[in-house]
């Protein structure tokens, strides 16, 4: 597996909620020294949450999207380009033929980590994993069958509706806390060229 990793959206997302298994990750990945990127479309989504979520009150949609930006600018991001694109295609065909589509966003996000020979960190490998080229690693653990069978069925949930505990999105804050600390200045970031 690259040392070279890229983030998904889904990661981020269980950063902020306090996510045990991406806070250890974030950890990990700090320790190893490894460079940290994210796809321009997974900003897209996180952004577009944060509008979505405070777009009621100005004052505080302006004060999360400073700090969101600010903690963004953590990661190397990386562009939507014509190469991307033309990744992107040929994957969203081969899973359509196959019957095994996934979203739009996803598969800029997987074409950007077999673009640029990435592993992507992600939960999602339901749908990831239907993607050959595509190096994977997961911080997430499914209970297995036997554990879930044990659970009382009123309080089993579909992996769909798990989450970690729900605290509020106060800030990035999380990210600096779980270890995602600033790797590279804006002007120090290196250029990847693709192969």
């Amino acid at each position: 597996m690259s040392p070279l990793k890229i983030f998904d959206t889904t990661f981020l997302i269980d950063l902020v909620k306090g996510d045990k298994g991406a806070a250890k990750k974030a950890k990990e990945t700090d320790e190893k020294g490894v460079f940290k990127a994210i796809s321009v479309v997974t900003v897209h989504e996180y952004l577009r949450g944060i509008y979505y979520l405070f777009s009621h009150d100005k004052e505080l949609l302006k004060n999360k999207l400073e700090k969101a930006e600010a903690e963004l600018i953590r990661f190397e991001i990386l562009p939507y380009t014509y190469e991307i694109a033309r990744t992107a295609a040929e994957i969203d065909a081969q899973l359509a033929k196959n019957g095994q589509t996934i979203s739009f966003s996803d598969t800029i996000i997987a074409a950007t980590a077999i673009h640029y020979k990435l592993t992507l960190v992600t939960r999602n490998t339901e749908h990831f994993s239907r993607i050959p080229n595509l190096q994977i690693e997961t911080y997430y653990r499914r209970l297995s069958d036997s554990v879930l069978s044990a659970i009382s069925p009123a309080c089993q949930r579909t992996p769909a509706e798990a989450s970690p505990p729900s605290r509020p999105i106060q800030s990035f804050h999380t990210f600096a806390s779980a270890g995602l600390g600033v790797r590279f200045s804006p002007s120090q970031a290196p250029q990847f060229q693709s192969s």
